[in-house]
């Protein structure tokens, strides 16, 4: 089955996002991208995104959040304020492709799809990395799979019609992340992020006490 059609989302949280470039008149990508001005690249929770990124979305299994593709931001006209990207997604062989389907596959993998829906930009729980083949295998040594949201793709999956079929390596920047320099950077700066958050939680906690016995004194 495919994700569903707009993930649900509690829209009554504040958006903590920002646009990072200007509004673009762009064509629609597909007839579930509105013809609007979009945008390419935004900041939400302190953290950079752009069209072509990879990214886990709430879903309703914590252990296993939806993946996508980003294809671009946007701000829909009949919800002002509210942010919103358009995906394309990955399907995990494992929960997602029926059973009657007869398709093998490995730790890691995804199948790529054509299938795209916009999304609230809340609904994203953070990056990750949906790599070729060749570019997984010479990355994991260094930056743990498991650890980093590294996945690997090389085949395109038909929910409609069951039939998963190898996409040419020459179309492969169409479905997955081919830059190693650019995945490399971000997977450093996404383990150091990783390393820094329970420190500046810790911090952040001590704070809190520290503010609220002064208060108290």
């Amino acid at each position: 089955p495919a994700p569903p059609m707009g993930t649900p989302f509690d829209y009554s949280e504040p958006t903590d996002a920002f646009w990072l470039d200007p509004p673009a008149k762009r064509a629609a990508t597909s007839s579930l991208s509105p013809n609007l001005p979009s945008h390419s690249h935004c900041l939400y929770e302190g953290h950079p995104f752009s069209a072509g990124d990879c990214v886990l979305v709430e879903s309703n299994s914590p252990d296993a959040p939806f993946v996508c593709r980003i294809v671009s931001f946007f701000e829909a006209p009949d919800e002002p304020g509210v942010m919103k990207f358009t995906g394309r997604w990955f399907y995990r062989p494992e929960a997602d492709v029926e059973d009657d389907v007869n398709v093998s596959y490995r730790p890691r993998e995804l199948f790529a799809s054509r299938h795209e829906d916009p999304n609230d930009i809340r609904t994203i729980r953070g990056r990750c990395f949906v790599l070729r083949e060749d570019l997984f295998r010479s990355l994991t040594p260094a930056f743990p799979a498991a650890e980093s949201d590294v996945f690997f793709c090389t085949r395109v999956y038909d929910a409609d019609t069951g039939v998963c079929e190898t996409f040419p390596v020459a179309t492969a920047g169409n479905y997955v992340q081919v830059d190693a320099a650019g995945v490399m950077g971000a997977l450093a700066r996404e383990r150091e992020l990783k390393r820094a958050r329970p420190v500046l939680e810790a911090a952040a906690a001590r704070a809190a006490v520290e503010a609220l016995e002064a208060m108290g004194a």
